[in-house]
């Protein structure tokens, strides 16, 4: 007779059930991805850096779904930063490519790393990539599935890895589990 499997998880908020489902089961077909140009010289090593200690603040860029037997929907399990850690962070140097295929070649290596499928069961969720398009201008493509973050939530770990990359690390932030908790209290409370 099999053990039933213990793990410490998270139920997915409304709006995780409804993508997970819309998405056929979480298979990483809604994505919410971010472009920005960055100015000046970039240090690989100190971008790997920043976007590493970001995922060790937000546990939505750690987490799993794990889908357990007699549940039909998967729960949210929380993995530690080394875990996932470190990111593959590849480069596409277009520096000495023609003016002319520049712009289609960053565009299909863009949509290539953004594109690329996520291990939701190992909750390597973050997909990161550059391109170099000069030695002063490089754009930095994010990605994650819809199920941890919308467009407002790319924009906010935009401005965060910006001051990280400025070495100015935010507070404490908000966890998304915590929130999903939150959230689920509120719908559940009696109406006053």
């Amino acid at each position: 007779m099999d053990t039933p499997q213990a793990i410490e998880g998270y139920e997915l908020s409304p709006q995780q059930r409804r993508l997970w489902r819309l998405a056929g089961g979480g298979t990483g077909a809604y994505r919410a991805r971010a472009e920005v140009v960055l100015r000046g010289a970039l240090d690989p090593r100190r971008l790997a850096a920043a976007l590493a200690r970001v995922v060790e603040r937000h546990e939505i860029l750690r987490t799993a779904w794990e889908s357990l037997a007699g549940l039909p929907l998967p729960v949210q399990v929380i993995r530690s930063p080394r875990e996932v850690l470190p990111l593959p962070l590849p480069w596409l140097d277009l520096a000495g490519l023609a003016a002319s295929r520049r712009e289609a070649t960053a565009a299909a290596f863009a949509a290539a790393v953004a594109a690329a499928p996520f291990d939701l069961a190992r909750g390597a969720v973050l997909r990161a990539g550059v391109v170099r398009d000069a030695a002063d201008r490089h754009r930095l493509v994010l990605a994650v599935p819809a199920l941890c973050a919308d467009l407002e939530a790319m924009a906010q770990l935009v401005a965060e890895l910006g001051r990280e990359m400025a070495g100015a690390a935010a507070g404490e932030p908000l966890q998304y589990a915590d929130y999903c908790e939150w959230l689920r209290e509120v719908r559940a409370a009696p109406e006053a």
